[in-house]
């Protein structure tokens, strides 16, 4: 007989095949799951954190281009949508204002996002892939491209003194020779000018 409470046959348990290890087995698998399951959910927010961060600037830019509103008008958005979805009573000492609230104009401005008519409309879909086909079509905007290209160079050039001076310096040299053209233009069409002005005096 072997040695220890477990009998005979406790070597088993240490077998993989055995029911016992079976569980220990299924007990790991779902820890692990566990886990790979909330690092998945880490993973996810911080892809959508980020992700919003990135719309948020892109909004920005395009606001800033001219091809959206500006915040206040997007802000205006997302409270109409939260207060068309539940309405709630504002809490005053007047009884005219203990009443659910009413858009009226807004509402009409609402309406127009809804059915794709105004800037900002893209925002009111709830499905991530309408958001995602929206935000491509920004996001390859030619116009919106070139403003945040613009804002980039900009960027660069404040926070860099000898790149400043350096693109200054490449303007003037740039508006000199527009300049030097010009005037070489304007001289040769007065010289054509005087010489068929001339040929036309000596035939007289």
């Amino acid at each position: 007989m072997g040695k220890g409470g477990g009998g005979g046959l406790a070597f088993l348990n240490k077998k993989s095949w055995h029911t016992g290890g079976f569980k220990q087995i299924e007990e790991v698998w779902k820890r692990e799951a566990q886990a790979e399951n909330e690092k998945k959910k880490i993973e996810e927010l911080t892809k959508q954190i980020d992700e919003e961060r990135k719309q948020e600037e892109m909004m920005g830019v395009a606001s800033s281009a001219g091809i959206v509103q500006r915040t206040e008008r997007l802000e205006f958005m997302y409270r109409g949508v939260m207060a068309t979805k539940q309405p709630e009573v504002v809490q005053t000492g007047d009884d005219t204002m203990n009443q659910p609230f009413q858009m009226k104009e807004d509402d009409k401005k609402l309406k127009k996002m809804e059915t794709k008519q105004a800037p900002g409309a893209l925002f009111l879909d709830d499905t991530p892939k309408s958001m995602n086909e929206q935000w491509a079509r920004l996001n390859n905007d030619p116009m919106l491209m070139i403003k945040q290209m613009e804002m980039e160079r900009l960027k660069h050039v404040k926070n860099n003194p000898v790149k400043m001076a350096q693109i200054k310096k490449e303007v003037e040299e740039l508006r000199a020779k527009k300049k030097a053209k010009k005037e070489a233009k304007k001289e040769a069409k007065k010289a054509k000018k005087e010489a068929k002005k001339a040929k036309k005096e000596a035939k007289k």
